[in-house]
C-alpha cells in the first residue's frame, strides 16, 4: 500500500505540516490542501486513497467534507480519517462516524499508530471492491456489466475499445506489445499492428484522465501506470 497518494485537509500549518511529514517519512504520496475548495478542486483530477481530514476547518466543517465525500460515487470508496486539532470532545467523534469517517484520531499524533490503521482501512477497502471491478483514480469499469464510468459518467466505447482498456488495466504497470494485445483482445495475432495504435489513441480520447498514464513504450507497445 505504501506509495499511494494520501491527502491531508488542515487549515492549522501546524497540524497539517506534522501529519503531511509523518505520512511521508513512511513511504506516502501526501497531496496537502488548507481549505475544502482545493481540496474539492483537486478532485476533479484525480481522486487519493484516502484523506486525513480535520474537523475544525476553516470555511466548511470538515464533517461536512466528509458527507459529501461519501456521498459521492467517485469519492465514497477513500479511506478517510478524521481528528480535530488538541482532540476532540466526545459528542465530536461521534458526530464524526456519523458523518462517515472510518477512524476518529486522537492528537498528539502517534506516528506508528497512524501507519497501521491507514494500512490495516486501505486493505479492507481493496478487499471490498468486486474482482469484475477495477478502478483507477475516477475511471471505474465494471467488466460484468461492461460499463465503463468517468467521475461517474458512463463512456461510450466500442467493444474492443472496452476490452483493450480492461486488459491494460487488468495488467497496470506492465508494458504489453502490440503483438500480445493483439493476439489477446483480437484474437488474431497476425493483424497489422497499426489497428492498436488507434484504439489507444481512441481509448486516450474518451477516457481523458488516462492520456498522460497511457504510455506508449517505442518500438515495443503501451504501458499503463
Amino acid at each position: 500500500m505504501k506509495g499511494a497518494v494520501v491527502a491531508v485537509l488542515d487549515s492549522t500549518p501546524s497540524s497539517r505540516d506534522l501529519l503531511a511529514g509523518l505520512l511521508a517519512s513512511r513511504g506516502w504520496k501526501v497531496q496537502v490542501y488548507q481549505t475544502a475548495g482545493r481540496f474539492f478542486d483537486a478532485l476533479l483530477e484525480s481522486v487519493p486513497r484516502a484523506a486525513f481530514i480535520s474537523t475544525t476547518l476553516r470555511g466548511m466543517d470538515g464533517r461536512e467534507v466528509i458527507r459529501v465525500l461519501r456521498s459521492n460515487p467517485e469519492t465514497r470508496g477513500m479511506a478517510l480519517l478524521a481528528y480535530a486539532d488538541g482532540g476532540g470532545r466526545r459528542d465530536e467523534v461521534i458526530s464524526g462516524f456519523e458523518a462517515g469517517a472510518d477512524e476518529y484520531l486522537e492528537t498528539p499524533f502517534d506516528a506508528e499508530l497512524i501507519a497501521a490503521r491507514l494500512e490495516s482501512l486501505l486493505r479492507t477497502r481493496l478487499a471490498a471492491i468486486p474482482a469484475d471491478v477495477m478502478e483507477l483514480g475516477t475511471v471505474r469499469m465494471d467488466m460484468d456489466s461492461r460499463v465503463c464510468t468517468v467521475s461517474g459518467k458512463a463512456v461510450k466505447l466500442t467493444r474492443l475499445e472496452f476490452d483493450l482498456l480492461g486488459h491494460l488495466m487488468r495488467h497496470r504497470g506492465r508494458v504489453l506489445t502490440r503483438g500480445a494485445l493483439l493476439s489477446t483482445v483480437w484474437g488474431a495475432a497476425g493483424s497489422g499492428t497499426r489497428t492498436v495504435d488507434k484504439h489507444v489513441e481512441a481509448v486516450r480520447r474518451k477516457v481523458p484522465p488516462l492520456s498522460k498514464s497511457l504510455e506508449t513504450v517505442v518500438n515495443v507497445g503501451y504501458l499503463l501506470r
